[in-house]
């Protein structure tokens, strides 16, 4: 018993320790990257997707955004480009820019972003060219070139254990027109969504906004000299950023936040709900495709194996199997799509709260608009039906021609065998007065 004791402390300890380490980890992380926070010189971070395997994603210093390019090779308009963990600049193979990279391979941004703000005039610049071997997702074989540039390729690479590791070496870029900037790509994994996810910092040094008003010519995507709005990853500029006192758990922007118990609460902070909100699925991904359907259920788009029947929702899975075939949430091949209903509440037509009806004849009837001047109908269940010409029309309305249309008799009787027509009310309906004989 008492053996089963001490091991049992020693395990609790362990993983307090553990945890402790781990958080301690976080916070060094933390105070290398996101001194950005405290800089007096505002520098820029962005976040690109370069997830595809097959796609270039460009970005403009210009616009300090990711833009969409037609002709890469002759724009002047982009002047990085990432795709998983290779970088292009505009130079050389990839462009006619005046791009190119250096890197010093000896010095780490880790110890000198703040005090590193010029490069050497013998600096070795190097432009785009082709190389190999890397991985090709179609052979999975390593045989695929790539045009890259060869000194920002040093950022990082592979472990044994397939994880990107970073070197955090110094590196510098030149922009399309030659504009050159300190360049840090330091995170691979930057929303936890697997690799391509890029994190990246830039500081143009030969920047020439600064003007009277603001006299370090640094404005944020506010337009805010010194600010610290951000572009989130829906692109919508967030400013909400403030000073956040953690006794008096008071709020204020009387910056710089320099109380002894105050901090700064950036835009991207997990405290602040706006961020990525705007395009932010229900199931909590930037991006994503899950939406909510009329049962007021999230659902998820899959992968789906039409052979050996298995679904996968894992949302970076490739889904390029020979039997396999993605199905969009809202798909009419997707059963989850509002099976979590109650059956009462979906109508004849498969809607929920629908108010489509089975007649007498075993028929689906739905409601719909009629326009009583030229006569037109409408059955979209979303139309506004609010023409001055128009009206609704119940499924079930005497003034629905489609009800019981199917099955009423020549005497106007529902699922009737013509046997019931009075003397002479109905003769128009036969051929002869023979044949209205018959039934008087």
């Amino acid at each position: 018993m008492v053996k089963n004791l001490s091991f049992l402390f020693i395990l609790i300890f362990s993983i307090v320790l553990s945890n402790e380490n781990h958080i301690l980890n976080e916070f060094d992380r933390l105070e290398e990257v996101e001194y950005r926070l405290h800089n007096n010189v505002r520098d820029e971070v962005a976040y690109i997707n370069a997830s595809s395997f097959s796609e270039w994603t460009y970005f403009s210093f210009e616009a300090h955004d990711v833009v969409t390019i037609d002709n890469p090779e002759s724009s002047l308009e982009w002047d990085l480009a990432f795709r998983r963990n290779h970088i292009k600049t505009n130079s050389g193979l990839s462009g006619s820019g005046q791009g190119g990279g250096y890197v010093n391979s000896e010095e780490s941004w880790l110890d000198n972003w703040e005090a590193l703000n010029s490069i050497s005039d013998d600096a070795v610049w190097q432009v785009d060219e082709s190389m190999c071997c890397y991985y090709d997702i179609t052979t999975h074989e390593f045989t695929l070139p790539i045009i890259k540039n060869p000194a920002l390729d040093s950022w990082g690479d592979f472990n044994n254990n397939q994880q990107f590791v970073y070197t955090n070496y110094v590196m510098f870029v030149k922009g399309a027109d030659g504009e050159v900037a300190k360049f840090w790509p330091y995170d691979y994994y930057a929303t936890g969504a697997g690799g391509g996810h890029i994190d990246i910092r830039y500081d143009l040094l030969n920047d020439d906004n600064s003007d009277e008003d603001c006299e370090s010519g640094n404005y944020d995507c506010a337009d805010v000299c010194d600010g610290y709005a951000m572009v989130d990853d829906c692109g919508v500029c967030s400013d909400n950023y403030y000073c956040y006192d953690y006794v008096t758990h008071q709020t204020n922007t009387d910056f710089p936040c320099d109380g002894p118990t105050e901090m700064l609460v950036m835009p991207d902070s997990d405290y602040n709900q706006d961020w990525n909100s705007s395009c932010t699925d229900c199931a909590g991904s930037v991006n994503g495709d899950a939406l909510v359907d009329d049962c007021g259920d999230c659902q998820q788009s899959y992968c789906y194996d039409y052979v050996t029947h298995t679904v996968n929702f894992d949302a970076d899975y490739a889904c390029d199997g020979a039997t396999e075939m993605s199905v969009a949430a809202d798909s009419p091949s997707n059963p989850y799509w509002n099976s979590g209903c109650n059956v009462d509440e979906i109508d004849c037509a498969g809607s929920v709260n629908g108010d489509a009806l089975v007649d007498d004849c075993g028929d689906c009837q739905q409601s719909y608009c009629y326009d009583y001047v030229t006569h037109t109908v409408n059955f979209d269940a979303d139309y506004a039906c609010d023409g001055a010409t128009e009206m609704s029309v119940a499924a079930d309305s005497p003034s629905n021609p489609y009800w019981n249309s199917s099955c009423v008799d020549d005497c106007g009787v529902v699922n009737g065998d013509g046997s019931t027509c009075d003397d002479h009310e109905h003769c128009e309906d036969f051929l002869s007065e023979a044949d209205c004989g018959m039934h008087s």
